[in-house]
């Protein structure tokens, strides 16, 4: 989405340390630059800062923008903004177009213009602007096209990236997304995309909304228009189940989706509530059943090791994974993300430190401590609740008749492959 803010005539380069496996050193920087812009995540936080403090040593005379979720606390910040001129509150909030003069001063000067959080306003306390409702940028896809990005759900080896909405309307306070404001992007502007990423013989989208299909009238104008245009792409994304109605689900399948990623969480859908994450019943099992019907994967996602959850109520969340006629299954052990409610609980109970870090949905790091269950215990539970789940002969024959094609049929083996290794290296 930052790559569509710029004018075409500017010129923007991509690096990606970590698919390229490529050491700061390495990068082959211009000699100047007039504008930086980087990331700093939670769980890559000491490489993330040590990254940045040395950009900034490099390029002293540019501008550092980031972006991250690390971003959304502000003992965070105050570090980031040690070494950096601004932090990007949303990549559909930056509006670069406005500023005339790319100096450190000037980003500064214009940071609520540019919708940025610098170390002058920071300090002040004085708030961000969040007026926008909807955003119109042209990414540059060109640049993310690499052999080695994957994405588990793609049916072919060459996809990319289209974000039609960002935030999320719903409160799950254990997730990021919740902090975020929901802004969107015009229909006609994500036609205009789709157009581009077709001439270049793109076959596969993922869109990365944090829950597709808001706002709904928007929405359901451009998939009509993928329809009307026949653009025939092969998609996936993250869908509520609340979001869920049968003429939708049957638009999205008919627009060419796939595969839809649905929080499912946890079979004691009561106790979830105290997160304010709320499931209609009928929606859940009525969005599973109907997908079915009409040929969509369904991937749930589960958690397991709230704080308030017993070992029993951890293994009925696990049964029930397999009795529900999903596709795929991703089950995660309970992480204090940033400025989640899990983590204000964590600290507040002393489950963890203050300015901890290094989280990982998976929960392969255990920096949280449960009130009952040994994080060992937790993370055998989650490896055999992917065995038990995966290795099912009626799961295999399923799978089979699922298959699109000879790239779908690689995929679909190496992410296979990826989950028994990941399963047997983390014992």
């Amino acid at each position: 989405m930052l790559s569509g803010v710029f004018s075409e005539d500017t010129n923007v380069q991509f690096y990606d340390c970590v698919a390229h496996k490529t050491k700061f050193e390495q990068i082959p920087f211009p000699e100047k630059l007039d504008l930086i812009i980087t990331s700093v995540i939670d769980a890559l936080w000491e490489n993330d800062l040590n990254y940045l403090e040395m950009l900034s040593k490099k390029f002293p005379d540019t501008p550092i923008l980031v972006f991250g979720d690390s971003t959304l606390e502000e003992n965070n910040c105050e570090q980031i903004l040690k070494y950096s001129t601004g932090i990007i509150t949303s990549p559909l909030l930056f509006n670069i177009k406005e500023l005339q003069s790319w100096t450190i001063e000037n980003f500064v000067s214009q940071a609520e213009v540019l919708g940025l959080k610098t170390l002058s306003n920071f300090a002040n306390k004085i708030p961000i602007k969040k007026s926008f409702k909807t955003f119109n940028v042209k990414p540059r896809h060109e640049l993310f096209i690499h052999k080695r990005y994957r994405w588990p759900f793609a049916t072919y080896f060459k996809y990319t990236t289209i974000t039609t909405s960002w935030g999320c309307p719903y409160s799950c306070s254990y997730c990021t997304a919740s902090n975020l404001s929901s802004i969107y992007r015009i229909a006609s502007d994500v036609i205009e995309d789709m157009e581009k990423i077709k001439a270049m013989g793109i076959k596969e989208i993922y869109f990365s909304d944090k829950s597709f299909g808001l706002p709904k009238e928007n929405t359901t104008n451009i998939l009509n228009l993928m329809i009307e245009k026949k653009f025939k792409f092969s998609w996936s994304t993250y869908f509520h189940p609340n979001q869920y109605s049968p003429d939708f689900l049957q638009l999205m399948k008919t627009a060419g989706c796939h595969t839809i990623i649905i929080g499912i969480e946890s079979y004691n859908r009561a106790k979830l509530r105290q997160y304010g994450r709320v499931i209609q019943d009928d929606k859940l099992e009525g969005l599973i059943k109907k997908a079915n019907e009409i040929g969509i994967n369904v991937c749930g996602d589960f958690i397991i090791g709230f704080p308030h959850e017993t070992q029993s109520e951890i293994m009925e969340t696990l049964d029930w994974s397999r009795k529900l006629d999903i596709d795929y299954a991703s089950f995660n052990i309970a992480t204090p993300l940033p400025n989640t409610s899990i983590k204000l609980s964590a600290i507040k109970n002393g489950l963890i430190l203050p300015n901890a870090h290094h989280f990982d949905t998976t929960g392969l790091s255990g920096v949280m401590t449960h009130p009952q269950i040994s994080h060992e215990k937790l993370l055998k539970m989650r490896n055999h609740a992917l065995g038990a789940f995966y290795l099912r002969p009626s799961y295999w024959i399923k799978r089979l008749s699922r298959l699109r094609g000879f790239q779908h049929l690689v995929i679909q083996i190496e992410e296979c492959l990826n989950i028994l290794f990941k399963a047997i290296s983390s014992k």
